[in-house]
């Protein structure tokens, strides 16, 4: 019994010393779980500046597809600001005041045409133009004879806007 305490006692003492050694390895920093699995650093070092250049590759396919995706928004701006101008634009021909037409007869003397032409300018009329009757008279040739019908007076086109 002796001797089966002895080595008892023994394996004790060498569990305890193996326990020491072991704590002093992890606390000096040397002992490393799996040091035999890891690899070299050399190959991690290589692993990590591959993995450094993948990365920057697809840094690189992702600013391409920036640019492009820019490109495209600026495009898309453009084309809603020619839009937002062709809306405006339609607006404003739409708010385009409504105009209100005036016809003189001019079959008086001048003096009274000239006074009767200023009064309508100064009302805010401006001329358009001259209109021209629907159906024309002409001279009708009755035998050897040519028969006229009176003259049509002059008739002139004036607009302002309404009001």
């Amino acid at each position: 019994m002796k001797a089966w305490f002895g080595a008892l006692m023994m394996i004790g003492l060498m569990v305890a010393m193996g326990l020491v050694v072991a704590r002093r390895q992890i606390v000096r920093g040397q002992d490393r779980p799996n040091a035999d699995r890891q690899p070299p650093l050399e190959i991690q070092q290589a692993e990590l500046l591959d993995k450094i250049g993948e990365l920057q590759a697809q840094k690189a396919a992702v600013d391409e597809q920036t640019q492009g995706l820019r490109a495209e928004l600026r495009a898309l701006a453009a084309d809603h600001d020619q839009k937002l101008k062709n809306m405006e634009q339609r607006e404003k021909a739409m708010a385009q005041p409504t105009w209100e037409y005036k016809v003189f007869t001019l079959a008086d003397g001048d003096d009274e045409a000239n006074n009767a032409l200023a009064r309508t300018t100064e009302e805010g009329w401006e001329y358009v133009g001259i209109v021209v009757p629907a159906a024309a008279r002409t001279a009708i040739a009755t035998g050897s004879k040519v028969t006229n019908y009176p003259a049509i007076p002059p008739r002139l086109l004036f607009k302002r806007v309404k009001k």
